[in-house]
């Protein structure tokens, strides 16, 4: 299914369902959700919404479990700390973190 600037989660979980499926039986994840940090013109709350929605990235957190980024467009940093060295990762369409 080609996917456009305006395709909506379910699209994308769609689009990428076979992979998703795979990584969830290979490495026995759970769940798949779409985050979409957009700038819309239209939308004159966007950027409140997009500054609220990147704070919560912005602290140092930790998980449980494994967490896997998938790019389908965009770019994003992350800074990995794994036994007490930290790594800058810049993130692009096509990269699964």
């Amino acid at each position: 299914m080609p996917l456009s600037e305006n395709s909506t989660p379910e699209q994308i979980l769609q689009a990428y369902a076979a992979d998703i499926e795979r990584l969830k039986l290979t490495r026995g994840y759970r769940s798949a959700d779409v985050v979409r940090l957009k700038r819309d013109p239209d939308d004159i709350g966007w950027e409140q919404k997009a500054t609220a929605a990147r704070q919560k990235f912005l602290e140092e957190h930790t998980h449980a479990e494994d967490e896997v980024r998938f790019f389908v467009e965009g770019s994003g940093l992350f800074y990995l700390r794994r036994a007490g060295r930290v790594t800058l990762v810049l993130c692009e369409r096509g990269d699964l973190l």
